[in-house]
This record gives C-alpha cells, sequence and structure tokens, in this order.
C-alpha cells in the first residue's frame, strides 16, 4: 500500500488535494456553471454538454502529457522544456484571447 511505502502524510495530503480539494471545487463549480449557461447565456442543454466536454479536455490529456514528459527527453531535460512550452502556449493562448 502507498501507506507503508511513504509517510502516512503524504498519503493525507493527496487525499485532500486530489480528493477533497478538485472533486468539490469541480461540484461547486459545475452547479454555477449550469446555473450560469442555463439561465444567464439561454445555452440549450446539447450544447452546453459540448462546452462542459471542451472544459474536460486538459483534465483528459493530463496523464498522456505526464507520460509524454517522463517518457521523451528533450536536450537531455525531461519536464522542463515541457513546462516552458505550456507556459508560452498558454501566453500565446491569452494574447489572442484578449486581443481579439
Amino acid at each position: 500500500m502507498l501507506g507503508d511505502e511513504l509517510h502516512w502524510s503524504f498519503v493525507s495530503s493527496v487525499v485532500i488535494v486530489y480528493g477533497i480539494n478538485q472533486g468539490l471545487s469541480m461540484g461547486l463549480s459545475r452547479v454555477s456553471m449550469q446555473y450560469y449557461m442555463k439561465d444567464e447565456q439561454k445555452v440549450q442543454p446539447s450544447e452546453a454538454q459540448v462546452y462542459f466536454g471542451i472544459i474536460q479536455i486538459p483534465w483528459i490529456v493530463k496523464p498522456l502529457w505526464g507520460l509524454l514528459t517522463d517518457i521523451v527527453p528533450i536536450i537531455g531535460y525531461r519536464r522542463r522544456p515541457y513546462f516552458v512550452f505550456a507556459g508560452f502556449l498558454g501566453v500565446i493562448s491569452m494574447l489572442i484571447l484578449s486581443l481579439h
């Protein structure tokens, strides 16, 4: 078990961060997003499901991205080039959204 290999505080922090924090925040944000899309934006339920699917794409790709960064090194580094690339991609995306 994980508790046998690692200290109990690490195991409890993993449960708190991933279980409670992300689970609770996703549940609460989903309720507010459904209200906003239905009542304020007048979005049809089928269209709202498409938007929710698009929002979940980063969480679907996250395990694949983790495997890629661990397996394929760039110039001898495993994770650093990917973090820099993701940072530039995020900045470019936000600039496009804000300037468009």
